[in-house]
């Protein structure tokens, strides 16, 4: 079952106040000329979770916490960058992420919140219609979309795999390892290769080598499914 996901732009503005997002576009976060020795809480990441994370502390009156964030922005994967120049010389503002509002929330069911915000601030978007996709290899146009289907297939079984991990506390592994015990093994295919990075890549934000095979799982369930039913 493939889930709505909408294309979306500026979502950092719903999450974050305008001065973090200021500071996310311009110039390296201006730390204070401090050490912080010892904190209550100790947050790792300016990303949406960690942001979120934070104003619910201090939402409670909790302010003995410390964000530790390596990149020098806030925003983690919502972020932007000028491209090219428009007829007046201004920079085109391109959106690098977040990309979608994934899983809109069935009723009776919860709504997803973040597709109340985007309502509720009218953010441009686009169906993702995944029922319509071309594929293409250096010849031109090739059908080759029942490679996705092999690579699902697969990732169920990858699923399941990943619930043993978890039940039975055995190691993690790389996602590598795991699709690869489930019989997905793309190496010597280009097209396959090609179905992984759409089915993988592009949805997790880096390959299946730097990825757990264990919380791939779990960021899959509950991204696709919290709000699906």
């Amino acid at each position: 079952m493939q889930i709505p996901k909408f294309a979306f732009h500026k979502l950092l503005v719903l999450l974050v106040s305008s001065q973090y997002f200021r500071q996310a576009s311009t110039a390296p976060l201006q730390l204070p000329n401090k050490v912080c020795q010892k904190a209550g809480v100790a947050i790792l990441g300016a990303g949406v979770a960690g942001i979120t994370t934070a104003q619910a502390l201090s939402n409670a009156s909790l302010t003995d916490f410390v964000i530790l964030e390596y990149l020098p922005r806030v925003g983690g994967r919502v972020a932007h960058t000028d491209f090219g120049r428009k007829p007046d010389g201004s920079p085109y503002l391109v959106e690098l992420g977040a990309n979608w509002v994934q899983g809109l929330g069935t009723p009776p069911g919860p709504e997803n919140p973040i597709w109340t915000l985007a309502k509720k601030y009218q953010l441009a978007n686009t169906y993702s219609d995944y029922d319509s996709i071309e594929t293409f290899n250096e010849t031109g146009a090739v059908d080759f979309t029942g490679l996705l289907d092999e690579y699902e297939d697969a990732f169920t079984t990858f699923g399941q795999d990943a619930g043993y991990i978890l039940t039975d506390n055995l190691q993690d592994r790389t996602a590598r390892s795991g699709l690869s015990l489930a019989g997905w093994k793309p190496e010597k295919d280009p097209a396959a290769q090609a179905a992984e990075w759409w089915s993988y890549d592009f949805e997790y934000a880096n390959p299946p080598e730097q990825a757990s095979h264990e919380f791939t799982a779990i960021n899959y369930v509950g991204e696709d499914f919290q709000y699906a039913a």
